[in-house]
């Protein structure tokens, strides 16, 4: 399920459209020697910082990439991480638009086009985004 908010997560939601969840949810099991529960998993939508997005749509226009923003939806480290510094991601198409799975591949031009995506949206961030970077990863990395 990929929504952007968290209204339109909790009515998805409400409509029952987690049945998979539900039938297994706080189902404790015995595997291995270990007990196995299943736990409902949820993490809030994260809107990432303006400034890197707008990094990362020059790098693609620099690299003459087609592009298009689009809401991730997955459970990456970048939404953890956006909570403290400045995130974006470049996502890259997979094949048959499978991914997270064994079955995930990608074109190798299109791996090459977002390693150029990368360089240059890196580069646009260091000179935009960079000195309020810093100030944000030494901040973050202070014991509490």
């Amino acid at each position: 399920m990929r929504r952007i908010d968290d209204a339109g997560t909790a009515t998805v939601g409400s409509l029952g459209c987690r049945p998979s969840m539900a039938r297994h949810e706080g189902v404790a099991d015995w595997k291995d020697g270990l007990q196995l529960a299943v736990e409902p998993a949820f993490s809030a939508p994260v809107a990432f910082d303006d400034r890197m997005v707008a990094a990362v749509e020059r790098g693609c226009i620099e690299a003459g990439v087609t592009y298009r923003r689009m809401h991730a939806g997955t459970w990456h480290d970048a939404g953890i991480l956006a909570a403290h510094v400045p995130t974006a991601m470049i996502l890259v198409p997979s094949r048959g638009g499978v991914t997270h799975a064994p079955g995930e591949a990608t074109a190798d031009e299109d791996l090459v086009n977002g390693a150029r995506v990368l360089l240059r949206a890196t580069r646009h961030a260091a000179r935009t985004v960079g000195l309020a970077a810093n100030r944000s990863i030494r901040q973050a990395s202070r014991p509490s």
